[in-house]
């Protein structure tokens, strides 16, 4: 019988229950030493090709695996990335989709060297879960194949106390319709709960309210948020607001 890992948070026992996916592209021999990092930390490969290798590994605690897979980029001059591994079962044994393999592989083209990029809903589903690890997300922007660019979050435990993002994090808000407000507010409370568990919607409401992008309305907060949690806060809003604009945007053709 597997034995599934567990930490102590709170007093109370905790069970792992993440998957991540991990892909890195770049030399044979910063390939290798990857791959051989990862499994002796418990990941499993999934695929290894010239250029480029998957590794996953399911139910387990992400943060330490992000801290090993920037080590090794950095030693073997790779850009990885780690992204939520959807699990299906493929001959009877256990693998990633491959919708969660393309999402890694695609992820991972897009970093720069030496880069940890994470999706943005590996990066939230960290702060909800494993929010030790929210001080070393910060966000940043990707040009796509098309030339657009995209948001992702940079993995960097070296700049844990520096800028939040390369690329500059101010969403703008924009006009929103009641419904949409309430919505905001609702999921900003939600997300923060884990590390402010007292914060009152009123609050997060007054925030909303007052501020024309993320950026302000995570600095109206971050006097009711611990100050080892406002690296999570900036995110979240961030995350959040990108999220209604797209929803307002959808809504208001």
């Amino acid at each position: 019988m597997a034995t599934h890992e567990t930490r102590s948070v709170g007093g109370r026992v905790v069970l792992a229950s993440n998957s991540v996916l991990l892909v890195a592209v770049g030399g044979t021999t910063g390939l290798d030493a990857f791959a051989a990092d990862l499994v002796a930390h418990g990941c499993t490969i999934h695929a290894q090709s010239p250029g480029r290798v998957a590794l996953f590994r399911f139910e387990t605690f992400v943060t330490p695996l992000l801290a090993a897979a920037q080590a090794a980029i950095e030693r073997g001059a790779l850009a990885a990335s780690a992204t939520m591994a959807v699990k299906v079962r493929v001959a009877g044994r256990a693998a990633p989709s491959p919708k969660s393999v393309d999402i890694g592989s695609t992820l991972a083209s897009e970093a720069a060297r030496g880069e940890l990029l994470l999706s943005l809903q590996l990066a939230s589903l960290l702060q909800a879960t494993e929010p030790e690890c929210a001080g070393l997300l910060h966000t940043a922007c990707v040009r796509m194949a098309d030339g657009r660019e995209r948001a992702v979050v940079r993995y960097s435990a070296a700049t844990a106390a520096g800028p939040t993002s390369r690329a500059g994090m101010g969403q703008v808000v924009g006009r929103l319709s009641s419904e949409h407000v309430a919505r905001l507010v609702e999921r900003i409370v939600q997300r923060l709960r884990p590390i402010a568990p007292a914060v009152d919607p009123l609050l997060v409401r007054r925030a909303v309210a007052a501020g024309d992008s993320a950026v302000k309305i995570a600095q109206a907060l971050q006097s009711h948020v611990p100050r080892e949690g406002h690296a999570a806060l900036r995110l979240i809003v961030d995350d959040e607001v990108r999220w209604i604009r797209l929803r307002a945007g959808g809504g208001d053709g």
